[in-house]
């Protein structure tokens, strides 16, 4: 072969020896199989765009030098070994073509030495560990993209000369410094506190740090600080009530889902007093209601009142203080055959102990609306003389404003009631249960008993109910006294 420069082309597949004589450089786009020999004194360059699976039989003093000048011609010469590896990655424009790491400490696993003039290196977190010595000369550029797992273990090996490092695609909540060891590259990761450098295009990371000069140690912070990853950052803040102000109306829903369990009385006109106690991991609630409740017409009962408490929440992230009041009514027919039950509350909930977050600015003393309104009809059976079982099915509709939000949420339901009334001395008894299941996720199971003393119009109940929902598991505790007239 007598020329200086050997081209094999993209459709040329060789599976036959090459042998070279003398000096000369070989482009390959194409795909070579054949046994590649080069005679002694031969200096050859190869530069690869192609694939080369070739055996290589270097006689006497024969040698081979890579040139690499970009992604596309980064690919490994056969079983080649011993040779030397020249990068030089620069344009005629003056620009670079970026190259893979990862990729080019793979390419160079059989060569004996590197030599870099000039070019730019995408160091990723994948790289594997490299034993051919990398000599960096002139304009390198080495851009770490992303943080590794495992800060201990170096992100590149064998590393000679002083390139530049550029950090890119790292989240600024790390302050990320470059560390050399001998010839080891290194990051050294600081975790970032200063929300409004983290979040620098939103107002919530000045709030944030408004919030630690209020309370240094506060829990919602002291979360956030001790946060690994963005991911896990943005987990917390939707979970913060603080940072998400309807949330605050999440523990007066679960109380209105109570409040809608309670049994509608079929007395004929009388007032009714329900002290009450409603807990959670996350709140307790001491509360209470005064209804009148009557007979409105055959089978109809009404009811109307006031209801409300004061509530205290203290969850993993925000704790606060509150009060609720406002009204309710309801109104139940029920017959031998068909059960209709509607019942609503609207309550004015204020929020003090809290620096809750608006979307621009801190706000204290926040105050909010909530309510709930529940439709169910159902059949009703006569399993025996006084036990009625009423599977019915529903819907309820829930609505809460805070600040500048308002959330509506509609939930089909389908339940069970299941009471027994009795006449006994003179009084009268019932005990029930009821549960239902809400499509938004709630579950609801409760139990009651209750007397009324015919000749005297004073009677009095209990009861239990369990609820599970956004807020977790709760309960609530109630008792009652009611007076006819």
């Amino acid at each position: 072969m007598a020329l200086d420069t050997i081209t094999f082309e993209s459709y040329e597949v060789i599976d036959d020896v090459i042998h070279i004589t003398h000096t000369c450089d070989v482009i390959n786009y194409g795909v070579l199989r054949g046994t590649i020999i080069i005679d002694s004194g031969a200096a050859v360059t190869f530069q690869n765009f192609g694939t080369i699976e070739s055996n290589f039989d270097l006689q006497g003093t024969a040698t081979v030098v890579q040139n690499v000048t970009s992604q596309n011609d980064m690919h490994v010469l056969g079983n080649l070994s011993g040779h030397s590896v020249h990068v030089d990655t620069r344009n005629l424009d003056g620009t670079k073509n970026r190259i893979d790491m990862a990729d080019f400490v793979n390419m160079i696993a059989g060569a004996s030495s590197v030599e870099v003039e000039s070019a730019e290196f995408l160091v990723g977190m994948n790289v594997p560990d490299n034993s051919v010595p990398i000599n960096v000369n002139n304009s390198t550029t080495l851009y770490v993209n992303g943080l590794p797992s495992d800060l201990s273990k170096p992100l590149v090996k064998g590393i000679s000369g002083t390139p530049f490092v550029e950090t890119i695609g790292i989240d600024p909540m790390y302050d990320v410094t470059v560390d050399w060891f001998a010839s080891d590259l290194y990051l050294r990761v600081v975790r970032r506190t200063d929300y409004s450098a983290i979040m620098p295009d939103t107002n919530l990371g000045n709030y944030l740090d408004d919030l630690r000069d209020e309370n240094p140690d506060d829990k919602l912070l002291s979360a956030l600080d001790a946060a690994p990853d963005r991911k896990t950052l943005n987990r917390i803040l939707s979970e913060s009530v603080r940072v998400n102000p309807i949330k605050l109306m999440d523990a007066p829903k679960s109380i209105n889902t109570f409040y809608d369990s309670i049994a509608i009385d079929d007395v004929a006109f009388g007032i009714i007093a329900r002290p009450f106690y409603i807990a959670s991991s996350d709140f307790g609630f001491i509360g209470g209601a005064i209804n009148v409740t009557g007979d409105i017409a055959k089978n109809i009962v009404g009811t109307i009142g006031i209801n409300g408490g004061m509530l205290k929440f203290n969850g993993d992230y925000d704790e606060y203080s509150g009060v609720l009041y406002g009204g309710n009514i309801g109104v139940r027919y029920v017959d031998d055959d068909f059960y209709l039950r509607a019942f609503g509350t609207m309550s004015y909930a204020s929020f003090s102990d809290i620096n809750a977050f608006d979307g621009t600015r801190m706000v204290q003393n926040v105050n909010g609306i909530n309510g709930m309104g529940a439709i169910d009809a159902g059949l009703v059976y006569c399993a025996m003389d006084e036990l009625k079982l009423v599977p019915f099915v529903g819907v309820r509709i829930d609505y809460a404003s805070v600040l500048n939000d308002t959330k509506t949420d509609v939930s089909a339901r389908a339940g069970l009631n299941a009471n027994v009334d009795t006449d006994m001395d003179g009084n009268k008894y019932k005990f029930g249960a009821r549960i239902f299941g809400q499509t938004d996720g709630a579950l609801y199971a409760g139990i009651y008993t209750d007397m009324m003393s015919t000749a005297d119009g004073v009677g009095g109940g209990a009861s239990f109910g369990l609820l599970y929902d956004d807020m977790g598991l709760s309960y609530k505790l109630e008792l009652n006294i009611k007076f006819e007239f």
